[in-house]
């Protein structure tokens, strides 16, 4: 005679296992698709590639995952990133949030040689639909001053933060002075030059 316990227990497990094929336990939620999120609301298509990048640095300085996406210049950062599978031969289409990803995690990881509430715009150099705003801030180990230069691109009538240059002759790390740094790679910054 099986005890008590054990037939709980399997009439248990087979209630589970019924509930299970039958579908009691509810149908999983679809995953909608992943989206860009929007443009930040402090911006607009009249804002400048200075406010652009006031944003983006003031978003670095508060950790702002949600604000980071939405200033990424999302076209361009794909075609870089298929541009380089192209180089080998490959086909890739990376989705823009894949793409937009790369670019948050590169700029947060290389923000990390600026001291946090120190960066500040000191200007911009526009050229049609492209831009490059300089600013400056301090590494947070020796107190020392560094420059920083972000690509901003026009893209879907705004300007937004761009890499695409990175490796010509723009984007190398600029003689501006020690320890200059230059957003470039996959949405980060050239290393630090000491």
């Amino acid at each position: 005679m099986i005890s008590r316990p054990v037939r709980i227990a399997v009439l248990l497990t087979t209630f589970a296992a019924a509930c299970l094929i039958a579908g009691c336990a509810g149908q999983p939620e679809e995953e909608s698709p992943p989206t860009l999120p929007p443009y930040p609301a402090e911006l607009s298509a009249a804002s400048t590639p200075s406010q652009v990048a006031t944003v983006l640095i003031q978003a670095l300085d508060a950790g702002d995952k949600q604000t980071l996406p939405g200033l990424v210049a999302a076209k361009h950062e794909v075609d870089q990133v298929d541009g380089i599978y192209r180089q080998y031969g490959k086909s890739h289409e990376t989705p823009p949030e894949t793409a937009a990803g790369m670019a948050v995690a590169g700029w947060v990881m290389s923000y990390e040689w600026f001291e946090k509430g120190a960066t500040r715009v000191t200007g911009e150099d526009v050229s049609g639909d492209t831009a490059a705003v300089q600013a400056q801030g301090r590494n947070p180990h020796t107190g020392r001053a560094r420059l920083l230069t972000i690509e901003v691109v026009r893209e879907d009538g705004v300007w937004k933060a761009d890499s695409r240059h990175a490796g010509d002759e723009r984007t190398r790390i600029s003689p501006v002075g020690q320890g200059s740094m230059l957003w470039g790679a996959v949405g980060g910054c050239r290393s630090p030059t000491r």
